[in-house]
């Protein structure tokens, strides 16, 4: 049938068939022929061959000596985001690999490429917050909508001191099952809270103790400790590195960091990130406003900090743009 029919179009329009692509034409038919006929075997039940991959053998091998060693099993789906094909294709081995392990029983640890986000809302002229301190709101509702979505991705939010007792804030996840994706049968996802400095008492940022949430905090100094709450004293005053390190032994994999500009500063030039989101509103606060960021400014301009964009996206007024450290 497509044979006539291409016979057919070559006499009515003689220019359709190109003669220097012969040879592709004919391999095009040739396996879509081999394509057609193995369809057509399996669906009479027919005995079809499928040659095997030698690299999932040796995943299903590695797979079994972890078993018997009584090890977990470590697997990086990739580096990139899931729009990059061979995120998808680690994450469709991901798929085998889980089978395996469950019916093992054997631990499988999955790292996530962006596992320190740092998120941000800031004004046209990069302020994010007034003189007073005041933040509410920068942004509109459709960027925190989307900020809360983020937040039911990550393993723990995180603040520092002064954001947590100037702000208040509940760090929590507050959207429907439905806005999520969720059946209502399912939990919504509360991550961890985290709070970089010395909190006495839970009354000094009350929305982020309540309901007996879990809260992991971190500094020089002693902190409280009570049900859920935990404390992690350092003897060095840049303790950054070693409280992360402490964070992912305790299951957390993933943070979004949410300010303010002293936990930004801390963060960037510790070079301790993967991604970068920042709002930005159409307002001007003016010089007198909090910056988003106060670093110490480089010798040259080839040795500043510099990201590679990800990706833009826009919410009414709002522009939400990623970067990539």
């Amino acid at each position: 049938m497509v044979f006539f029919l291409f016979v057919l179009l070559q006499v009515t329009k003689p220019d359709l068939y190109i003669s220097d692509r012969g040879l592709l034409l004919f391999l095009i038919l040739f396996f879509g022929g081999i394509l057609q006929f193995s369809t057509r075997q399996a669906l009479r039940g027919g005995e079809v061959f499928l040659r095997s991959i030698p690299a999932v053998k040796a995943v299903e091998e590695a797979v079994g000596r972890s078993t018997e060693m009584g090890k977990p099993v470590l697997f990086v789906p990739g580096i990139q985001d899931m729009n990059q094909v061979e995120t998808v294709a680690g994450v469709v081995i991901l798929g085998h690999v889980s089978k395996m392990t469950a019916r093992y029983e054997t631990p499988l640890n999955v790292p996530v490429a962006r596992s320190i986000v740092l998120k941000a809302a800031q004004s046209l002229d990069g302020k994010i917050a007034l003189k007073n301190g005041a933040s509410s709101w920068i942004s509109n509702s459709q960027s925190r909508k989307d900020t809360h979505l983020m937040r039911a991705q990550m393993k723990a939010i995180l603040v520092g001191k002064n954001t947590a007792v100037n702000d208040n804030p509940a760090l929590t996840v507050r959207l429907s099952h439905k806005e999520l994706g969720l059946a209502n049968s399912l939990p919504i996802p509360q991550p961890t809270k985290i709070i970089i400095g010395d909190i006495k008492k839970a009354s000094e940022a009350k929305k982020i103790f309540a309901n007996n949430a879990k809260v992991i905090t971190g500094s020089r100094k002693s902190g409280f400790v009570k049900n859920n709450v935990e404390h992690l004293q350092y003897k060095n005053k840049n303790f950054l590195n070693a409280f992360m390190a402490d964070l992912l032994a305790r299951d957390i994999s993933s943070v979004l960091v949410e300010g303010g500009q002293e936990t930004l500063n801390a963060f960037i030039s510790n070079n301790l990130f993967d991604e970068l989101v920042l709002y930005t509103a159409p307002i001007v606060l003016g010089k007198k406003s909090l910056s988003t960021v106060n670093l110490e400014s480089p010798l040259l301009i080839k040795e500043a900090t510099r990201l590679k964009l990800h990706r833009l996206e826009k919410f009414d007024a709002d522009v939400k743009a990623t970067y990539f450290a």
